[in-house]
């Protein structure tokens, strides 16, 4: 119940850049502080060299989130889903 109150909060703030190719690429500059459950990510993906700020995005059935590329929980999903 807490976290679906506080999701409106940590809400994922991701703005479309043009790049070369005028591909859209996600960047992010807020990060939650929470653990997203394994099972409940859609995917994650790393942001593009061209963002100012390192993050991965994951997505969730219901909304996207950016967490921190050196969190260990996230580098263990990412890790499992490269196999």
């Amino acid at each position: 119940m807490c976290c679906k109150l506080l999701t409106p909060v940590f809400y994922l703030f991701t703005i479309s850049a043009s790049v070369a190719h005028a591909v859209p690429e996600s960047c992010c500059f807020v990060f939650v502080d929470f653990q997203i459950p394994a099972k409940r990510i859609v995917s994650a993906l790393k942001t593009g060299s061209n963002c100012p700020v390192a993050g991965i995005v994951v997505k969730t059935p219901r909304t996207e989130f950016c967490v921190k590329p050196d969190e260990a929980w996230i580098q263990k999903v990412m890790k499992k889903r490269q196999k």
